[in-house]
């Protein structure tokens, strides 16, 4: 069944929501976006107390590299306040503030942090308990290399090549070879330790690839006919994924298919190969809100 049977206006899936999800956001009227994630540790705080992290994030809560330090806040269970940026018009005091003039950026205790890898590690060195990192010297210090390794491996440029270009464009076959490659990368990383994470205990790792993995599991069916979840060639990714989606906090910070799949349609103009989406491009008004609507509604008790 399509989504435009299933559902038929954003407006009754935001109705439903609701009705049925529970107190994860809190209200914003009149801003953008009309709600904002309500982090689960906020009672921990005595009365009258700022949080002491403030976390700069995007209006449209889908950057990846912004849900790895939400991911870990929740994790961690640290409070923290939001402060979102809206990334077509960044307001001048941020720009000020952050050099690269990217998000996410964080004050932690008062002191600016940017680039999600650094964040990481500065909560990790703030807040130790619990620990995102091992406690084995030896492992502690794969599970670094792994974090540093994210961000120069080449994983992700190759994975959203293949995601975006069409056969038109290039060679089809070889860009699905180079992206199995680099899943099979994953295979042998994540056999290395007992268990279904990247080490032998949940880390820094699984939060660094979980929101790009994430995304690609839910685009790649729609957009490129590929499934990632499901698929043979790769068991250990898909225990991983299990794995993740037994921790609240990974509830708490993933964002839904229907999401991932509008998002990655109004951002790139790319068009579905299968499962038709739900997006009137012409209804403008609604646009920035519909995406919010869906993650809400995608948690609703059917």
């Amino acid at each position: 069944m399509s989504i435009q049977n299933t559902v038929s206006t954003w407006e009754e899936v935001l109705e439903t929501a609701r009705k049925n999800t529970s107190a994860r956001r809190v209200k914003r009227p009149g801003q953008s976006p009309s709600t904002a994630p309500i982090p689960s540790s906020l009672h921990k705080l005595p009365p009258n107390t700022e949080p002491p992290v403030l976390l700069y994030r995007d209006t449209n809560s889908w950057c990846p590299f912004c849900e790895r330090v939400w991911f870990a806040l929740e994790e961690k269970e640290i409070p923290f306040a939001t402060e979102f940026i809206d990334l077509s018009n960044k307001p001048k005091w941020y720009t000020d503030l952050v050099p690269t003039t990217l998000v996410p950026a964080a004050k932690i205790e008062g002191k600016l942090v940017y680039e999600s890898k650094d964040i990481l590690l500065a909560l990790e060195e703030r807040f130790p308990h619990p620990a995102l990192l091992p406690e084995n010297p030896e492992e502690n210090t794969v599970a670094r290399q792994l974090v540093e390794e994210a961000e120069t491996n080449g994983f992700k440029e190759i994975a959203y090549k293949f995601l975006r270009e069409t056969a038109v464009d290039a060679d089809e076959l070889a860009l699905q070879a180079a992206f199995e490659a680099k899943l099979d990368e994953f295979e042998q990383a994540l056999a290395k330790y007992p268990g279904p994470y990247f080490v032998s205990t949940f880390s820094l790792v699984d939060i660094v690839y979980s929101p790009h993995l994430d995304r690609l599991a839910a685009n790649l069916p729609v957009y490129r006919g590929y499934h990632l979840k499901g698929n043979p060639r790769f068991p250990r990714i898909n225990a991983w994924f299990d794995a993740l989606n037994q921790r609240p906090a990974y509830h708490r910070v993933k964002s839904d298919n229907i999401t991932n799949n509008l998002l990655l349609r109004r951002r790139w103009g790319v068009e579905p190969i299968g499962n038709p989406l739900p997006l009137d491009v012409a209804d403008s008004e609604k646009i920035q809100y519909r995406a919010e609507a869906a993650e809400r509604g995608s948690n609703a008790k059917k």
